[in-house]
């Protein structure tokens, strides 16, 4: 787009259609969360466009909760008891050793390390949200037993033990 259909979106800065900005909010001025709205809606424009133009598939978020994710959790129990192997796991366990059995050094590689491990790949962040959400409603028994025995387990917590390594398998 040339410069003279294009503006600047008034929160983020990007390059945004004009007309778009201008017919917005019914050419009145934005007030903030006007411009949140506006943001909000030519980001995901922007994203559908995208997705076009790259012939990126659709994704069926029902059918993601309702049938992939329950196929997995056999699996994921035996990452979770230890007996299946897991490069999450094993990642896991090593922060572990590295934070000397410290629940605040592990807490530091699960909010900052674990973005190097567990990219949110095809899903992206809002697929690794609804992933971890069903995997803690499927598993919410045997996570809680695997908190009891599992040393690992507990110092990250369920969310952070889900994130850093069931999601991401």
């Amino acid at each position: 787009p040339d410069s003279a259909t294009t503006s600047r979106c008034p929160l983020c800065h990007s390059r945004v259609d004009q007309v778009h900005l201008e017919t917005f909010n019914f050419g009145r001025r934005l007030n903030i969360r006007d411009q949140q709205r506006f943001c909000h809606e030519h980001k995901h424009r922007d994203a559908e466009k995208l997705q076009k133009e790259m012939e990126y598939p659709s994704i069926d978020w029902p059918t993601l909760t309702s049938d992939r994710i329950p196929k997995h959790i056999t699996q994921l129990s035996g990452i979770l008891k230890r007996t299946f192997p897991s490069y999450y796991r094993d990642r896991l366990d090593a922060a572990m050793e590295e934070a000397k059995a410290s629940r605040k050094g592990l807490q530091q590689y699960l909010k900052e390390g674990i973005i190097d491990v567990a990219k949110y790949g095809y899903y992206g962040p809002k697929g690794a949200r609804i992933m971890g959400h069903s995997i803690t409603t499927h598993m919410t028994l045997a996570l809680k037993k695997e908190l009891k025995r599992d040393n690992v387990a507990r110092a990250a917590g369920v969310g952070g033990y889900v994130n850093a390594v069931l999601v991401p398998e």
